[in-house]
């Protein structure tokens, strides 16, 4: 089975990786002064991002031959994590304003690598939540519920092994996919650089 394309989106955006870690304060979420208030400032701030990766991909699902490389769309949990935390707390509306990255086979490959890789990371942080909400005495996790490592491992590697199946081998096709990787990366930290936001109170 061919790796050339995943290898090479794993080697070449570590940098990129390491920043959003940084800019989503991955680091003190490890820290016992991590507090409530930091957290529902985090999945707001996912929020946005997801509802953002959600609406490309379905403007542009119709690009992959298979339905096997698709993420799950996780944004309604995140809603329901954020609803749970505060009955009255501000929910976004949105509309894309910059996606054109993400519109093309390499461009949409590039996107969904960097969600479903985050679900990797997201599950080591979903056992230090787990440990955080029992002391704010607040519900469990949905978005950050975790799952068997060895299960998420086991869904990594044949997600990878579809996206090298269908992908080409050219360097145009890898750059391409490389550099909307990047740019997923880049959604992440400033979701509001690709969607414009308006929120309105939820009772």
């Amino acid at each position: 089975m061919r790796k050339i394309l995943t290898e090479r989106l794993r080697k070449e955006t570590r940098k990129e990786h390491a920043h959003t870690e940084g800019m989503m304060n991955a680091k003190m979420m490890f820290s016992d002064d991590y507090d409530l208030d930091c957290y529902t400032k985090h999945l707001a701030h996912l929020y946005k991002a997801h509802c953002l990766v959600s609406e490309i991909i379905k403007r542009h699902k119709h690009i992959l031959p298979t339905d096997q490389v698709l993420p799950a769309d996780r944004s309604e949990h995140i809603k329901q994590d954020l609803l749970n935390l505060n009955k009255s707390l501000l929910i976004s509306e949105f509309k894309l304003k910059h996606y054109s990255d993400f519109s093309s086979l390499p461009g949409l490959i590039g996107l969904i690598y960097v969600v479903k890789g985050s679900e990797l990371g997201g599950n080591i942080i979903g056992k230090q939540i787990e440990k955080h909400r029992k002391r704010w005495h607040v519900k469990p996790a949905i978005f950050y519920k975790t799952t068997p490592q060895d299960t998420l491992m086991q869904d990594w590697k044949t997600w990878c092994n579809h996206v090298n199946a269908i992908a080409h081998e050219s360097n145009a096709f890898i750059d391409q996919t490389i550099n909307s990787a990047k740019m997923a990366f880049n959604l992440f930290t400033h979701p509001e650089k690709f969607g414009e936001f308006t929120t309105k109170q939820v009772i």
